[in-house]
């Protein structure tokens, strides 16, 4: 069987005939150009050892300024401002590095912190909102329980100048928060007793003036800033019947009547009691 000779076989066999013919022997050739790369080889790397080695023992002297001004000078080039500058700008390359580093880190943590932030005011806003629904059940049931257990009339008529709550005032010395209702009347006005009761407090002093308090079980009503007062303390009153006048003692910027009603010491707005 016929062998299939390549292309590369082919050539080598050409060349090796050639070779022949002309006297000429390829491996002593192949063998010469090798020792002479060789050869080559090591000298070069004799070179780099004497370069090396001329640089360890005279280092001192190389390095030294007057050398480098040398150098400078032979040069026209500035050797020691541009080995500064080498290393000054490595050296600013590493802080960018590591003040990015620092600053990504630094964003994470306030990205982090923020979303953590966030979910704990939306909790804080859940719970708050919870307690608020809360706390208007229980006022309303409460006040519904009271509705079914008292019966109140309006102490006076009148129109409702500051309601129940939170209120603005320029008066330092009026609360924030109204604990009560003021219903603007004329100074004299009969006040009636909301609800039949022992009064347990008629006084002079204090913010409210002139004032007075009658209670019924749990339920204890207030009527302050008047100009007289009909009954004293100890006296058991009806519902309906006079008690005081309207008038403007205490703290007070007019004729008015400023009306509470409490439960077990706790403020109720008598606007959800009684209709005005």
């Amino acid at each position: 069987m016929e062998r299939i000779v390549d292309d590369s076989e082919s050539r080598r066999r050409a060349e090796e005939i050639y070779s022949r013919r002309n006297g000429i022997n390829v491996t002593s050739n192949r063998k010469k150009y090798f020792s002479i790369y060789k050869f080559l080889f090591q000298l070069m790397v004799l070179i780099n050892l004497a370069i090396v080695l001329i640089f360890y023992n005279n280092r001192n002297f190389i390095f030294s300024s007057d050398f480098l001004k040398q150098v400078n000078d032979f040069y026209n080039i500035n050797i020691i401002e541009k080995i500064n500058n080498f290393f000054e700008a490595e050296n600013i390359e590493k802080q960018d590095s590591v003040n990015n580093d620092k600053n990504e880190v630094k964003d994470e943590n306030n990205i982090q912190n923020q979303n953590s932030n966030n979910q704990t005011e939306e909790k804080n806003s859940e719970v708050q909102n919870t307690n608020i629904e809360q706390g208007n059940a229980k006022e309303k049931s409460e006040i519904e329980k009271i509705n079914e257990s008292y019966s109140f009339i309006k102490p006076i008529n009148g129109t409702i100048t500051s309601f129940f709550g939170d209120r603005e005032s320029s008066n330092s010395n009026i609360s924030g928060f109204h604990t009560g209702i003021d219903i603007s009347a004329l100074a004299g006005t009969k006040i009636l007793s909301s609800i039949c009761g022992n009064v347990i407090l008629e006084s002079n002093e204090g913010n409210y003036g002139k004032h007075l308090k009658i209670q019924n079980n749990e339920i204890i009503t207030l009527y302050a800033h008047c100009k007289t007062i009909y009954v004293k303390q100890g006296d058991y009153v009806m519902q309906g019947q006079e008690i005081a006048e309207v008038g403007s003692t205490g703290n007070s910027t007019g004729p008015h009547l400023h009306f509470e009603i409490r439960h077990n010491d706790e403020y109720l707005n008598p606007c959800e009691i009684l209709s005005f």
